[in-house]
């Protein structure tokens, strides 16, 4: 071996060796990678849908649609759920003032609509669990804006507890119910209205159920008229 190609080999041990990645490196990398891509993704999907779903303009104009009004409650916000389950949409309509929140249903007319709309209505759907749920459910009729509709009343909870952190929890739940059918006669629509009063067993009244639809016009309603204007003023008559 000439001198050169000596020192041609001599110069390569010399050298360190190269360092090598190794291929559980390169998966985990991509893959926490992934995770983060996918990550991001989601809170910018989770951001949009929240944004839309508290944009009072877009949801009160969806609401317009299946549930006419001149103008919007006062003091009422609406958040809209997210997406629809089973093709129907659900906004929470949330009155801070009077401790109400009322949850409006829609779907169009078919026959899945039309069985959900049997089963909110129905008093045999009683649900109960450790005191939560539907309690004592009693299935009736209210009058509103001229029309009889089909309606069901219920307490959310058993009642306060003894005290202590399930107690208190159970307090903060407690509240009465009315399940009211809106959607026209004759049509499997489901236009529904969950409404509930906050903090208290006492059932939600007709007149408070009344009050609270009052800015919507109920399909097959005649709404309350107008309030007249007051009426315009008179110039005074100079030297009066």
């Amino acid at each position: 071996m000439s001198a050169a190609e000596w020192g041609s080999e001599i110069g390569e041990l010399a050298q360190p060796p190269k360092k090598r990645i190794p291929g559980w490196v390169w998966g985990c990398g991509a893959g926490c990678l992934l995770f983060t891509l996918v990550a991001v993704l989601a809170l910018v999907v989770a951001f949009r849908f929240f944004a839309k779903a508290v944009d009072q303009e877009a949801q009160w104009e969806k609401i317009q649609v299946v549930l006419p009004f001149d103008q919007r409650p006062p003091g009422v916000s609406v958040f809209a759920f997210p997406i629809k389950l089973e093709g129907t949409s659900m906004w929470f309509l949330n009155d801070m003032s009077r401790s109400m929140q009322g949850v409006l249903f829609h779907s169009p007319p078919s026959s899945d609509a039309s069985r959900t709309r049997s089963e909110l209505l129905d008093p045999a759907q009683e649900v109960s669990l450790g005191g939560f749920g539907r309690i004592d459910p009693q299935a009736g009729e209210v009058e509103v804006q001229g029309r009889r509709l089909p309606c069901l009343r219920y307490r959310q909870t058993a009642g306060a507890g003894d005290g202590g952190f399930l107690g208190g929890f159970q307090s903060a739940l407690q509240g009465s119910s009315l399940v009211v059918d809106l959607a026209p006669e004759g049509s499997e629509e489901l236009l529904a209205l969950i409404l509930t009063k906050g903090g208290t067993n006492q059932p939600v009244s007709d007149a408070e159920l009344r009050a609270f639809l009052e800015p919507f016009h109920i399909p097959g309603g005649t709404p309350a008229p107008a309030p007249p204007g007051a009426p315009p003023e008179t110039p005074l008559e100079e030297g009066r």
